[in-house]
């Protein structure tokens, strides 16, 4: 067998699943040779336990197998890797060897991925959402992958999977019953069809202004995007009588689109704030200690803390960056030693769909609203909820930064990627940020 992995999950099943059967069927000697045997998945400990209950012996090496098979006799050379370097070779004597084989991603998976706009790995399977607890999901809402076109390292929770997508879908249908019992509305309308994602925002495109260059077309991550017979502007006669417009259903309100339409032909529309994500106010201070304020305590801690010393803005990705700064601990009164610690600083976390929406006019006003700097927390990169949409955001924002420092206010934004669990990455950006600040002169931006 091979140095293991998630990769090689299915053949370490079949591996201790066949050794297990030969030693317990058959009278004979079976020997299991491994590099970094990995036993997270399920089952694959149990499997291990029995088969050394029943005999299998297992080695581990580390220098590659000599495997000799000359006049029709086979035998494996062994070095053990814990023993010293002057001790002899094994040499065992066998009848077969079965050497693990490894899974390849079969060729459709590449036309099924061009096909439906599916994201493939760095392995050539198919690649699935990153997020806790959605079994299958893919960057494309509605279009799910279990087993094998993800590769082998679940082969074993299949039909785990096939029932979580089950379970997921029966919960969408009852919610879009409920919109659709609730709302009284026709699914298909352009304007308040929010079936098959939260309610909030649907990215929107103005025909008078769409000059068909089709650049939201090509970045559209979810497919959302026609071309379509437009009657104004066959009325007025102009050249291309179509123009782009946004499906309802398939839109995820990412933001890329709005954010990268030269025309400015396209907008973002609130559809309902019923699930919105309000703002976060994170608190750090003096001693390296960072706490989330709560609605519950929030004027009585007000009325106990001085003015912090800096203040921040953060522009955070709603499935990664907004999601660590929700699990930090809520500030208790307890908590604070009686005031005694210095606010060094206060953090508004404002959430955004996707870190691709994020522009150099937001970042601009958000300087501009008496903050003294922007911390952008977008996805790690190939963990984008809306595919690339963390790959655009830092491409922009790369350029973004380049101009500000021909102002002198390089310094005041700073991209940092997170995920839904990292507490301490997002604590050591915040933390970093100050530092800058200290060294840097105040600067005040205008408004004209």
């Amino acid at each position: 067998m091979g140095s293991g992995g998630l990769e090689a999950v299915a053949p370490t099943y079949l591996a201790l699943d066949y050794a297990y059967k030969l030693r317990k069927q058959v009278a004979c000697s079976v020997y299991i040779f491994h590099g970094n045997l990995s036993l997270a998945a399920d089952r694959l400990e149990e499997l291990y336990q029995a088969g050394r209950s029943a005999g299998v012996e297992f080695y581990r090496y580390q220098e590659p197998l000599l495997i000799d098979d000359q006049g029709g006799h086979k035998r494996i050379v062994y070095r053990d890797p814990f023993l010293p370097k002057h001790f002899p070779p094994l040499d065992i004597k066998v009848d077969q060897v079965v050497i693990a084989e490894d899974f390849l991603p079969p060729l459709e998976i590449r036309q099924i991925a061009a096909l439906t706009g599916l994201m493939v790995g760095s392995d050539g399977f198919l690649s699935l959402e990153r997020l806790p607890g959605i079994s299958g999901q893919t960057n494309r809402p509605g279009i799910y992958c279990v087993g094998m076109a993800h590769g082998p390292a679940r082969i074993l929770e299949l039909w785990d999977e096939i029932e979580a997508v089950r379970m997921d879908l029966l919960v969408k249908d009852m919610s879009i019953k409920a919109a659709r019992d609730s709302a009284k509305i026709s699914l298909f309308t352009q304007k308040k069809a929010t079936a098959g994602k939260a309610a909030g925002l649907v990215a929107q495109v103005d025909p008078s202004r769409c000059a068909l260059c089709l650049t939201c077309l090509r970045l559209c991550p979810h497919r959302a995007i026609e071309l379509n017979e437009c009657p104004e502007r066959i009325d007025r006669g102009q050249l291309y009588q179509q123009t782009a417009w946004i499906h309802p259903l398939a839109c995820q309100g990412c933001g890329i689109c709005f954010a990268e339409c030269p025309a400015q032909a396209i907008n973002l529309v609130d559809l309902s704030t019923q699930n919105a994500n309000e703002d976060l106010i994170l608190l750090l201070y003096e001693n390296g200690q960072l706490y989330r304020q709560g609605k519950q305590n929030q004027d009585s801690i007000e009325r106990g803390l001085k003015k912090p010393v800096f203040s921040l803005l953060s522009l955070a990705c709603s499935q990664s960056g907004f999601l660590a700064a929700s699990s930090l601990p809520l500030i208790k009164l307890a908590d604070d030693a009686s005031y005694s610690n210095q606010l060094l600083a206060e953090v508004r976390v404002q959430a955004v769909p996707c870190a691709g929406q994020i522009d150099e006019l937001m970042v601009l006003q958000s300087l501009s609203a008496k903050v003294d700097a922007v911390l952008v927390w977008p996805c790690y990169p190939e963990a984008c909820h809306h595919r690339y949409g963390n790959l655009r955001a830092r491409h922009r924002l790369r350029l973004t930064e380049r101009r500000l420092g021909e102002i002198g206010l390089s310094e005041r934004i700073a991209v940092a990627p997170l995920s839904g669990l990292s507490q301490s990455q997002l604590l050591d950006s915040i933390t970093k940020m100050i530092d800058r600040l200290k060294l840097s002169k105040p600067v005040v931006i205008k408004k004209t």
